[in-house]
C-alpha cells in the first residue's frame, strides 16, 4: 500500500510542476478526460473536460510565473480510487496593464484520482482558499489580456 500511496503523491507533485514548467502534455497525462474542479470562488465549481482546461491554462499562463506546491499530504486508498488531502501555497506573479503584478495563495486541496493504465489521474480537484495576498483576479486577467 505504501508504493501505491508514493504513487499516488508523485502524480499530484508531478501535476503541479508541470504547470509551472509549463509542459501541458505531461499535466494533461495526469488527469482524467474529463474532471470536476472547484478553485473555491476563483474559478466556479464545474465539469470540464481536460483538453479545456489545459487550453484555457495554456493562455492564462502564457506570460506568468507560478509556483505552486502540495505538503502534508493524507492519502485514502480504495482500489483503483484515492482520494488525498493537503495543504498547498500557490505563487504567481504577471505584468498587467493595471493592478497588482502578483497573487499568492494559502489554501486546502482535496483530490480525487483513478488508476488509469498504471497512472494515477486527477478525477477532482477542490481548492479551498484560507489567506491570500495581492490580486485575486490576476489569473482571469492575465487570461483576458492574453486573448486580446
Amino acid at each position: 500500500m505504501e508504493n501505491q500511496t508514493n504513487a499516488v503523491i508523485q502524480s499530484l507533485i508531478k501535476g503541479f510542476n508541470a504547470t509551472d514548467r509549463k509542459d501541458f502534455a505531461l499535466q494533461r497525462s495526469l488527469w482524467a478526460d474529463e474532471l470536476t474542479i472547484d478553485f473555491g470562488g476563483v474559478k466556479p465549481a464545474q465539469k470540464v473536460k481536460a483538453d479545456d482546461l489545459i487550453a484555457w491554462a495554456k493562455i492564462a499562463y502564457k506570460n506568468m510565473t507560478t509556483m505552486h506546491m502540495s505538503f502534508n499530504h493524507e492519502v485514502q486508498i480504495d482500489g483503483d480510487r484515492a482520494t488525498v488531502y493537503s495543504y498547498g501555497r500557490a505563487l504567481h506573479k504577471q505584468q498587467l496593464s493595471e493592478g497588482e503584478d502578483f497573487w499568492f495563495i494559502y489554501n486546502r486541496y482535496e483530490h480525487e484520482l483513478i488508476h488509469d493504465n498504471g497512472v494515477w489521474k486527477v478525477t477532482r480537484l477542490q481548492m479551498t482558499p484560507v489567506f491570500e495576498e495581492g490580486n485575486p483576479d490576476l489569473v482571469n486577467q492575465a487570461y483576458e489580456e492574453t486573448v486580446q
